[in-house]
């Protein structure tokens, strides 16, 4: 049967976490079996697009992650991320000096003018990824010397920083905040805790326990619980949630700051800790605080009931606004356990949706048993795009599929290829009705990790996200594809190409520029 020739619709799959690097040691995207992505590699387009630093708008030699990513590709172009901007006003550096923030100011105010405390709840990490503790300890030492007593929420890191790096972290961090005397340490626990990706009840409502109502182990000291925690092969992303002597729970009129440069995987646990959750989690009735605030913006809907330190700012000429523009249908589509990525970040700070334009998180019934079978609704993902295709709802459908990335967070090497795997069979799925139907298919991703997953001395794989390019591969037409090739570039020349298919101007506003060219010279540096 000879293969449709429509260019349309135009199918975007974003892939957390699946990086390029030719090295096979660790590499579990080449380790994995992956037959749809290496033949669409193969008979398609195939370039690499540059993922971290500077190219997505952190600091230099930054490793790339699901928020910068994301809103890049969405954007068109390359906006300073909130680590730069949150950094340079902790640093002093430029217009918004912390110890001048209203927001901060205001808490303060509110708690202190009714004699609440203000429960600080941060990464103890050096990483500067998702947090940073030196936010943590500036904030502690402002809020304490405004008389207010703070208590800290401690939360280890190990997915950014090393395995079990965080009791050395912590003692950096007691030894920094020695001088606030109104601050101490109320509870100490691992990120997957605390900040699930999955959103899963469980952990969360450990984690909710502990901060809300003390209900958990007590501690006279938390480095030596930490020590404890690694004799019994522990590491810091895991390690159980303990409070410390002396801490009675959140009390009414107490105010609540989340310090963290990215907020998404704290949401379940500032809804329930907020009362902004429709139902209280594990039976913990929700406290009426003074007030609540995040360093920088939470998803919708939580973004408009929490305000933050640092507001976000509208981005116009979106990939998103740019389709409008033109009238082109879009879909939306994302698994429930990570809704932020096509959600919050490629919207570009806007809540509601254009004409045309339809979002749909797909339930993943089984995240509970993500560390066994990490599928998600990755073939649910995949069906609904083929019924898209089918019924012609869309002209453009843009996939995300967090399972890789997911996954390479924990750690565990044959989990990644699992999810290498699942993602592989859902992008067969797409890519055989394409090719009875008609159609494009753009395949890249928002960063690395799995592609490096090398053990240390310790025998612990890396679960840090990396700097490695990404790919980007499309796949259409034979015969609307073979004068074309692609040149290398970056993330944000990703919506500019897809744009591109549509014959659609991209917007003024984005910088990226269309990778798609006809002389085949030009493309020489593609991999």
């Amino acid at each position: 049967m000879a293969r449709a020739t429509s260019t349309e619709p135009v199918i975007l799959t974003i892939l957390d976490g699946w990086g390029n690097r030719a090295d096979t040691d660790g590499n579990m995207i080449a380790n994995a079996k992956t037959p749809i992505f290496d033949r669409l590699a193969a008979r398609g387009m195939r370039t690499m697009l540059a993922a971290s630093g500077e190219a997505v708008g952190l600091g230099p030699d930054q490793p790339g992650n699901v928020e910068a990513g994301h809103r890049t590709i969405g954007a068109g172009r390359t906006e300073h991320q909130f680590a730069v901007r949150v950094n340079a006003a902790f640093a002093g550096d430029g217009p918004e000096p912390i110890a001048d923030n209203r927001e901060l100011q205001d808490l303060i105010l509110k708690a202190r003018s009714v004699g609440g405390a203000i429960h600080l709840v941060g990464l103890i990490s050096p990483a500067g990824v998702e947090g940073h503790q030196y936010h943590l300890a500036v904030l502690a030492a402002l809020m304490s010397h405004e008389g207010v007593q703070v208590w800290i929420h401690a939360i280890l890191d190990g997915e950014d920083t090393d395995a079990q790096s965080g009791a050395d972290c912590l003692g950096e961090f007691l030894h920094d905040i020695e001088g606030a005397d109104n601050a101490q340490l109320a509870s100490i626990m691992g990120r997957r805790y605390a900040f699930d990706r999955l959103q899963r009840e469980g952990p969360t409502g450990l984690a909710l326990k502990a901060i809300a109502e003390a209900g958990a182990v007590a501690v006279d000291y938390a480095v030596p619980y930490v020590a404890e925690c690694y004799e019994k092969g522990l590491c810091d992303a895991d390690i159980p949630p303990a409070i410390l002597a002396g801490y009675g729970g959140l009390r009414q009129d107490d105010a609540l700051l989340l310090a963290l440069l990215r907020a998404d995987g704290a949401a379940p646990l500032m809804a329930a800790l907020s009362g902004a959750a429709e139902t209280s989690a594990d039976g913990v009735p929700p406290v009426e605080l003074s007030a609540v605030c995040s360093l920088t913006p939470l998803a919708y809907p939580l973004r408009d009931q929490i305000p933050s330190l640092f507001e976000e700012a509208r981005l116009n000429g979106t990939l998103s606004e740019a389709l409008a523009a033109v009238g082109k249908k879009q879909l939306y589509l994302c698994d429930e356990a990570s809704p932020f990525a096509l959600g919050t970040y490629q919207l570009g700070g806007r809540p509601a949706a254009f004409e045309g334009e339809t979002h749909v998180a797909l339930p993943s019934p089984k995240r509970q048993q993500f560390e066994k079978k990490p599928d998600l609704a990755a073939l649910d993902l995949a069906n609904e795009t083929v019924s898209a295709v089918k019924a012609g709802s869309a002209d453009a459908i843009i996939v995300h599929f967090p399972n890789v990335g997911l996954a390479a967070r924990t750690g565990d090497p044959a989990l990644v290829k699992k999810a290498v795997e699942i993602v592989d069979k859902s992008l067969g799925k797409i890519t055989a009705i394409l090719e009875k139907r008609g159609g494009t298919l753009m395949i890249t991703a928002s960063h690395g990790n799995a592609e490096d997953m090398r053990t240390d001395d310790a025998g612990k794989a890396n679960a840090r996200n990396t700097r490695a390019a990404v790919p980007l591969v499309i796949d259409g037409p034979p015969a609307t594809m073979a004068n074309i090739a692609l040149k290398p570039g970056r993330l944000e020349d990703v919506a500019p190409t897809f744009l591109a298919i549509f014959n659609a101007p991209p917007p003024q506003e984005m910088t990226g520029t269309s990778l798609l060219v006809s002389n085949e010279a030009e493309a020489h540096e593609a991999v």
